[in-house]
């Protein structure tokens, strides 16, 4: 029986609610004759409480043997639709959602329906098809408001900054470590250098032993021969001692060895602080690389959902909304008989 809500002034199948303005006082009813057939006249009377009892399965199979006396009552089509749909009310079947075009029982208790019943009918597609719009775009906001919640937008605002402030570091690192090492370079050849010098020194110690040597072999020399041998071995064993001296004071504590080591500390330190520029650039990429992750697995929920929504699937959403957004949507789109027993499995949008 269809009727007129006082309040809302829609056009309803009788219901102790109104699903539109949630009046629940003051129908008015539309009196309009049915001429139900007396060879199913028993089948179609208990087809309203086979549905009032959610005795779905067999509505369906005594609704056909109806229809086969009476295959242009839009009511019977009507009742096949909502127990094909689990639900025992209008209320019901727009809160769990609907796709009327693609539903042949809707298109024919349309096509076959009055003025009344099509206005019903209307406005519950119209509703359920609000609901649906309401929902992509909740979900859609959703998404943005978790995706907001991760650090992405600071990363994104500051990742180039981020990203130049460390090259200039390393940079900056990395020309002091060629300098350091430069220089290090540049004593290195120098104490080489030094040390080569004196080894030459230390090499021409040995013509001392063989002047000496000749010296001995002189069985006569004038003063003067003598004088001159005497001068050159003292020379040579001056630069013999010298030599010596100089190697070993190379050897435990030279200023320019004190130079390198002190070199060598700084370049470790410089080598350590790129080091821990490097690492600090990993973690920040690693950070990175964890939110991108995280973005794609809100992404792959928020999409679920709207495939699951393309195809009127209301209550799935709940999984990702929760229950209070849920019922929070419905009642935005327009619907005011919300079911206080819906429920959802919680780990859809999980994985």
């Amino acid at each position: 029986m269809i009727v007129i809500c006082h309040k809302c002034k829609k056009k309803i199948h009788k219901a102790d609610k109104c699903p539109y303005c949630g009046n629940s006082t003051e129908f008015e009813a539309i009196n309009e004759i049915l001429n139900v057939h007396e060879n199913v006249f028993k089948e179609y009377s208990q087809l309203s409480t086979l549905l009032d009892s959610g005795e779905f399965k067999q509505l369906i199979e005594q609704s056909r043997i109806v229809l086969q006396w009476m295959p242009t009552c839009s009511l019977v089509f009507w009742m096949r639709l909502l127990a094909k749909n689990g639900c025992k009310t209008d209320a019901e079947l727009i809160q769990k959602g609907i796709n009327c075009d693609d539903s042949a029982d809707f298109y024919n208790a349309y096509r076959y329906g009055t003025s009344f019943e099509k206005a019903a009918y209307d406005n519950v597609k119209n509703l359920i098809e609000n609901i649906r719009v309401t929902f992509a775009s909740t979900i859609k906001i959703h998404e943005y408001k978790e995706k907001a919640a991760t650090p992405i937008v600071r990363y994104k605002n500051e990742f180039f900054s981020e990203l130049q402030e460390k090259q200039n570091k390393l940079f900056e690192f990395w020309t002091q470590l060629e300098k350091m090492e430069q220089e290090m370079y540049v004593i290195e050849q120098e104490c080489k250098f030094l040390l080569n010098e004196h080894k030459i020194s230390l090499d021409n110690s040995n013509k001392a032993a063989q002047i000496k040597t000749q010296s001995y072999k002189l069985n006569e020399c004038t003063s003067e021969e003598l004088n001159n041998y005497m001068i050159r071995l003292e020379n040579v064993l001056k630069q013999s001692d010298s030599s010596k001296k100089e190697i070993e004071l190379i050897r435990k504590q030279l200023p320019w060895i004190e130079i390198f080591n002190s070199k060598v500390q700084e370049r470790d330190k410089i080598i350590t602080k790129i080091t821990s520029t490097l690492s600090d650039l990993k973690s920040y990429e690693s950070k990175i690389k964890f939110t991108v992750s995280e973005i794609k697995h809100i992404e792959k929920r928020h999409q679920l959902a709207l495939r699951f929504l393309a195809n009127y699937d209301f209550q799935s959403t709940i999984s990702l909304l929760g229950t209070k957004k849920y019922k929070e949507v419905l009642s935005h789109a327009g619907f005011a008989s919300i079911s206080s027993g819906t429920k959802a499995t919680q780990s859809l949008f999980d994985n």
